[in-house]
């Protein structure tokens, strides 16, 4: 079983670096797999506007609510502070998930963000307003729990203890009225289901170019592939 599995995760890779030559080299491939956290290496995208995180095991997708009761995904706007669209993506994830202050967050952590391995970027689909998201898994969440654990980042949103997991991170989660985004939620991976007036255009817009992406790849790891791996380190 163990076996069939580095088998799916291997394809998966390959099929990225087939999409993206310049995302991985074969040695971050294997340093990835093996466990080296070494930064991974991201398609340039200087015309950006603004940039996000989007987080899935292939079944259902992590979303946030706004205090309008707006369900949108992780991200915002470039600032001027940031080097690329990986760093807008990051610093909004720390912001609007743990409520961290733009000031407050070291380099190094941000470093160590850019060694977790993607599943893929999602090109911009506007040239008017060119937004990047970075698609990660949920395994991949779990890194980015540990690395805000390690750096003993200052949370607002999370009072007791610094989320470990998936459900930690929405159940522990801190309601507060002043905060951008009070609630985490997970809807499915369905496009006909994240429609209505509760949910962002833009964010169905996602979840539907996640569906599709998954489709099209020629060898399809299991959903499951995706999911959070047991007693991660």
């Amino acid at each position: 079983m163990e076996s069939v599995t580095n088998s799916l995760a291997v394809n998966r890779i390959v099929k990225i670096e087939e999409n993206w030559p310049s995302l991985n080299s074969q040695r971050r491939m294997w340093s990835w797999l093996f466990g080296k956290k070494e930064p991974v290496v991201f398609p340039e995208q200087t015309d950006y506007m603004g940039a996000g995180c989007v987080f899935t095991n292939g079944r259902v997708i992590l979303g946030a609510v706004h205090q309008t009761g707006m369900i949108s995904g992780i991200g915002g706007h470039r600032e001027r502070t940031d080097v690329d669209y990986v760093q807008t993506a990051h610093r909004e994830f720390l912001e609007e998930v743990f409520g961290v202050d733009a000031k407050d967050i070291p380099e190094a952590l941000y470093t160590k963000l850019r060694t977790i391995q993607p599943l893929y970027i999602q090109e911009p689909s506007s040239a008017e307003t060119p937004y990047v998201n970075i698609v990660y898994g949920f395994h991949a969440l779990e890194k980015m729990m540990k690395y805000v654990r390690d750096h003993h980042m200052p949370t607002s949103m999370y009072r007791a203890a610094h989320p470990c997991s998936v459900s930690d991170l929405i159940f522990w989660r801190h309601y507060s009225e002043a905060a951008e985004i009070p609630t985490l939620v997970l809807l499915p991976v369905l496009p006909s289901l994240c429609t209505g007036n509760l949910i962002a255009p833009e964010f169905s817009e996602d979840v539907d170019r996640f569906e599709q992406w998954y489709l099209a790849l020629e060898v399809r790891p299991y959903r499951s592939d995706l999911n959070p791996r047991p007693n991660f380190v």
